[in-house]
C-alpha cells in the first residue's frame, strides 16, 4: 500500500488547467499518470516510453505519437524524471500534516493514559449501589458493620475474648435475629422466623436491610410474607380501611383496618368490597 493512499484533487484547478484542452482519452491518461506519480516515493516518474505505454495500456507508437505530446505540457521533465509541480506540493503538504497528526495523537494518548491511571488510583475499591439491589453477601456485610462496635480513636489493649458481648455475631442466624429486632422491634422474633423459613437466612437478612429503609419496616415485612419478596410496598396502608381494590380480609391480616363506625363519614364499604355475610330474613 502507498504511504498516502488518498490523492487530494482540487477539481476547480484541474478543470481550469485541462478543459477543454484534453480529449476523453487524454483525461484518462493524465489522471492515471498523476496516480502513478503520487504512489511513488519521490512523487515522480522515470522518463521511459516503454514504461509509460505499459502503465497506460497503449501501444508504444500511440504513446509516442499522440499521448506523450499532449502530456508533456502538464509535466516538467528534468534529470530523467517527470514531475508535476502542483502534485509535488500536495505530497509535501499531506506528509507534513500526517506527521503533525501522528505526533499530536501520540501526545494525547499518553496524556489520556496518565489521566486514566490517576482516576483509577483515586477510585474506591467498592462502589455500593442502592440497598434494594445489594446481593445477600453485601447485606450480611452491611448488617455486621452496623452491629459492630464503633472503634475508638485511640485503641487500647483489651482482654475481651473473641466473640464477646461487643463482637458482632459470627453465626448468620444470630446475625439475622439481632439485625431483625433492631429494625422491626424486640418482639419481632416470630415475624423474622417466618421470613427465614420462607426465603432462607441470607435472603431474609437482605429483606430486613431493605425494610430498614422503609417508612414502616414491620408492615413492609408483613407484606412480603403475604405476597412474596419485594412485590408490594405496604407502607401505603392507612388506619381507616383497606386501599381501593383490596379485600377486607387482607387488611385484617395486615392489622391495618378498623371496622367502620356508626356515623363515620365514608365508613360504608363499597358493595363490591363488602364480603360480610348478609343477614338472614327473620321469620317475624
Amino acid at each position: 500500500m502507498a504511504e498516502h493512499p488518498a490523492l487530494p484533487i482540487w477539481t476547480d484547478a484541474y478543470l481550469a488547467d485541462t478543459h477543454p484542452l484534453l480529449s476523453l482519452e487524454e483525461h484518462g491518461c493524465y489522471f492515471l499518470l498523476l496516480q502513478f506519480a503520487w504512489r511513488s516515493p519521490e512523487c515522480r516518474l522515470p522518463d521511459d516510453d516503454k514504461l509509460f505505454a505499459r502503465m497506460l495500456g497503449v501501444s508504444l507508437k500511440r504513446w509516442r505519437s499522440t499521448l506523450r505530446p499532449s502530456m508533456e505540457r502538464f509535466w516538467t521533465i528534468e534529470n530523467g524524471f517527470w514531475k508535476q509541480k502542483r502534485l509535488s506540493k500536495e505530497k509535501i503538504y499531506v506528509t507534513e500534516l500526517t506527521g503533525k497528526r501522528a505526533n499530536a495523537g501520540s501526545k494525547g494518548g499518553k496524556a489520556k493514559a496518565q489521566k486514566n491511571k490517576d482516576t483509577d488510583l483515586a477510585k474506591p475499591d467498592i462502589c455500593q449501589d442502592d440497598a434494594s439491589d445489594l446481593p445477600e453477601a453485601n447485606a450480611v456485610a452491611n448488617a455486621k458493620q452496623i452491629l459492630a462496635p464503633t472503634p475508638t480513636p485511640t485503641p487500647t489493649p483489651t482482654t475481651t475474648p473473641v466473640g464477646g458481648a461487643d463482637a458482632p455475631p459470627a453465626d448468620l442466624d444470630t446475625l439475622l435475629y439481632q439485625r431483625g429486632k433492631q429494625v422491626l422491634g424486640k418482639s419481632a422474633g416470630g415475624q423474622i422466623t417466618k421470613l427465614k423459613q420462607a426465603h432462607g437466612t441470607g435472603k431474609a437478612l437482605e429483606l430486613i436491610e431493605q425494610a430498614g429503609r422503609k417508612e414502616n419496616p414491620a408492615e413492609y415485612v408483613a407484606g412480603i410474607l403475604r405476597n412474596g419478596a419485594g412485590e408490594t410496598d405496604y407502607s401505603q396502608y392507612t388506619r381507616h380501611g383497606p386501599p381501593e381494590g383490596m379485600e377486607e380480609e387482607r387488611a385484617k391480616i395486615m392489622g391495618t383496618w378498623d371496622p367502620p363506625k356508626t356515623g363515620d363519614p365514608g365508613g360504608e364499604m363499597p358493595g363490591f368490597l363488602d364480603r360480610r355475610k348478609p343477614k338472614e330474613p327473620s321469620d317475624a
